[in-house]
């Protein structure tokens, strides 16, 4: 199983491989850092905002004034929604930057022809 851990070992070691006089070397080290530290917080926003105007929406259109009066549970519900939506989209963003760390690790072994013997 990858963990972050181990990832961020083998690309480490990978990098290290690379010839020191290549330009690409602190564009990927950047690169590394980026993917590895993502916390998630840019997708989680995203989902946040949409899932909250997205209730605001269906609750003005297809149950918002109909009543007279906002109901408690429907502000409950929505709450939980946004708040699910939000968790979703931290991981999917977490997730995401995993993904790219991964992929940059196997672009760059093969780019360089790094044979990493008991690595993969």
């Amino acid at each position: 199983m990858l963990t972050l851990k181990t990832i961020k070992s083998k690309i480490t070691s990978v990098l290290n491989a690379i010839p020191v006089d290549e330009i690409d070397r602190s564009r990927y080290a950047e690169k590394i850092k980026k993917y590895s530290t993502e916390c998630g917080c840019s997708m989680g926003a995203v989902f946040l905002f949409a899932s909250a105007g997205g209730f605001i929406y269906w609750f003005l259109v297809h149950e918002g004034w109909k009543r007279g009066h906002v109901m408690i549970s429907y502000a409950w519900q929505g709450a939980l929604f946004v708040f699910f939506s939000a968790l979703l989209g931290k991981l999917a963003g977490i997730g995401i930057a995993r993904i790219k760390l991964v992929r940059l690790y196997y672009s760059l072994k093969h780019k360089y022809h790094v044979n990493m013997y008991k690595m993969d």
